[in-house]
C-alpha cells in the first residue's frame, strides 16, 4: 500500500479525452489572443466526490429493463454507503472547494479576475439555448469578447475505485456565442503501462463479469478512507493540478512540463503516437527529470510498433532510477509477452510488484508458460 501511495502521489497521471476529441484549439488561441478581456465561469457536477464504485447498474443491465431498474437500486445503495464512508475519513476536508480554489486561481492568473456566473436558471426562457444567447448579449454588453466555461467532475468510479479529475471546457465568442473550442480533460492518477487500454478511462471502468455481479473490489473504498483520507487529499490534489496545468497549456496560457506531458498523454489514447511523442519531447526539454513522461514514451513507441526503441527509452529510465516501477512492470511485459524472454521477464516483474506494480494475470501466465 506504501509503495501504490508512492506512485499515485508521484502525478504518474492518465489524461484523455472523453466524449468529442478537442475541437478548435487554434481557434481558440485566435479568438483569446483577440479579445479585449475574456469572463471565464466554473460549475461543478457535485458539491461533493461522486462516488460511482458499485457494478450493479451495469451488470445488471443484461438482464434487461427490470434488471437495470434492479441494479439501480442497488448501486444507489452501495454508492451511499461508500459515500458516507468517504466523507467520514475526510472529516470536513472540502474537495470541490480545493479543485475550485485552485482553478480560479490560475485562471485569474491568465485571464484576470473576469469571473462571471455560469448558465443558471433558464426561467423565463423558452429553452436553456434561449437562456445562453441572452447570458452572450449580456457579457458583450458589459464588454467582453469571449467567454470561457469550465464544468468540474471529481470522485471515484467503478468498482476499483478509480480517483478522477475532469475539466469540461468550451470557449465562445461573445455576443454571438459560437462554440470555437471545446475539451473535457480527464486525469485519474493510474501509471502508464504497456498493458494500459487506450480510450476513455472512465468508459473503461466496467466490472469483472466473472466475479459477484453486485461486489467491488476487495480494499477499493478503505485504499482512499485508511488514515484519515490522506490519499484521498494528495492524490485528488495532485490530479487537479494536472488537469488545469494541461487544459492552460492546450490554450496557449502556459508552457509547462506536467501540462505538455497530460496533453501528450490525450493523444496517446488517441493514438496518434506520433504527436504524442513531439508531447513527451517539449515536456522533457522543459524538465529533463521527468521521467513520468519519458515512460509514457516508452509506451508509445511500443503501440507504435517501435519495441526495440520503447526497451531502450525503459532501460534509460532505470538507469536514472533502479525503482521506477512503471518501467519495470513495462520492461516485464515485453520480455514476457512479445520476447517470450521468460527469465529475463520475471526479474523485472518481481521487481516490479515490491515496488507496488498491479499484478498482470497475461503475465503471470506467460511465466508460468501457460
Amino acid at each position: 500500500m506504501k509503495k501504490m501511495l508512492v506512485w499515485g502521489l508521484n502525478v504518474i497521471l492518465l489524461v484523455c479525452v472523453v466524449g468529442c476529441a478537442s475541437r478548435g484549439v487554434e481557434q481558440a488561441r485566435e479568438v483569446l489572443s483577440a479579445s479585449p478581456t475574456t469572463a471565464w465561469s466554473l460549475r461543478a457536477s457535485s458539491v461533493e466526490p461522486i462516488i460511482d464504485m458499485s457494478p450493479a447498474q451495469k451488470t445488471l443491465r443484461l438482464a434487461g429493463s427490470a434488471g437495470t431498474v434492479l441494479g439501480t437500486g442497488v448501486s444507489a445503495v452501495v454508492n451511499d454507503k461508500l459515500r458516507r464512508q468517504l466523507r467520514d475519513a475526510l472529516d470536513g476536508y472540502d474537495a470541490g472547494l480545493v479543485f475550485e480554489e485552485r482553478l480560479a486561481a490560475r485562471l485569474t492568473d491568465v485571464l484576470g479576475p473576469n469571473r462571471v456566473a455560469p448558465l443558471g436558471s433558464t426561467a423565463g426562457y423558452q429553452d436553456r439555448r434561449a437562456a445562453q444567447e441572452a447570458r452572450f448579449r449580456h457579457l458583450g454588453d458589459t464588454g467582453y469578447g469571449a467567454a470561457l466555461d469550465v464544468k468540474m467532475t471529481f470522485g471515484l468510479f467503478g468498482p476499483a475505485g478509480t480517483l478522477v479529475a475532469e475539466l469540461d471546457g468550451a470557449l465562445y465568442t461573445v455576443p454571438k456565442g459560437h462554440l470555437r473550442w471545446s475539451n473535457t480533460i480527464t486525469v485519474t492518477p493510474d501509471p502508464m503501462l504497456a498493458d494500459t487500454r487506450l480510450g476513455n478511462p472512465r468508459g473503461g471502468l466496467l466490472p469483472d463479469f466473472g466475479g459477484n455481479l453486485v461486489s467491488i473490489e476487495g480494499g477499493a473504498m478503505s485504499q482512499w478512507a485508511d488514515d484519515g483520507g490522506v490519499r484521498f487529499r494528495l492524490a485528488h490534489e495532485a490530479c487537479v493540478d494536472a488537469a488545469v496545468s494541461a487544459l492552460l497549456c492546450e490554450l496557449g496560457f502556459v508552457q509547462e512540463a506536467a501540462g505538455m506531458y497530460q496533453l501528450g498523454l490525450q493523444t496517446l489514447h488517441k493514438k496518434n503516437f506520433d504527436e504524442a511523442a513531439a508531447y513527451f519531447r517539449k515536456a522533457l526539454e522543459l524538465d529533463p527529470a521527468l521521467l513520468d513522461a519519458k515512460n509514457a514514451w516508452s509506451v508509445s513507441e511500443a503501440r507504435a510498433g517501435r519495441l526495440e526503441a520503447a526497451m531502450d527509452f525503459a532501460r534509460a529510465i532505470l538507469e536514472i532510477d533502479p525503482d521506477y516501477g512503471p518501467a519495470h512492470y513495462n520492461l516485464g511485459w515485453w520480455h514476457a509477452i512479445d520476447k517470450r524472454d521468460i527469465e529475463t521477464a520475471r526479474g523485472h516483474y518481481e521487481r516490479a510488484l515490491a515496488l507496488g506494480m498491479p499484478i498482470s494475470e497475461k503475465m503471470e501466465k506467460a511465466l508460468a508458460g501457460k
